[in-house]
């Protein structure tokens, strides 16, 4: 019995820089040079990048921002990792699924704990900030 083979086509977007983005003392970073635009639909999205801290170690988190409505994705924070001046630190979101109904931009974002300052630096021609996003409806 022969099978059924259905073949859809999956949309994929991604954007990553090597543009350095410094923060100031005790805010978090918007990384805008890695922005996408996400059409109306369900994606699955992802950012992160490689960051040092200015100021000294601290604890650091990668998430997602939507430009459009200048907000912070829910949950879409990843897992803490300490920050420090010497190395590179890799912050990344957690995939997370968002529902868009037109024309929608997003790029990483960068948090710190304390009272530091983070910049998205690339290293060895590795990306200072990226996002990546699959629709899935």
């Amino acid at each position: 019995m022969a099978g059924v083979t259905r073949s859809r086509s999956i949309t994929f977007v991604s954007a990553r820089s090597t543009t350095t983005r410094t923060g100031t003392s005790s805010s978090t970073l918007i990384y805008q040079e890695a922005t996408i635009t996400l059409t109306a639909g369900t994606w699955v999205v992802t950012a992160g990048g490689a960051v040092i801290n200015l100021t000294g170690a601290d604890d650091g988190a990668g998430g997602i921002f939507n430009r459009t409505t200048s907000t912070e994705v829910a949950t879409s924070r990843g897992g803490q990792a300490t920050t420090s001046t010497t190395s590179h630190t890799h912050l990344i979101s957690l995939p997370v699924s968002i529902t868009v109904t037109s024309d929608t931009t997003f790029c990483p974002i960068f948090d710190r704990q304390g009272a530091s300052q983070l910049r998205a630096q690339s290293s060895a021609s590795g990306a200072a900030g990226y996002i990546t996003a699959f629709k899935i409806a």
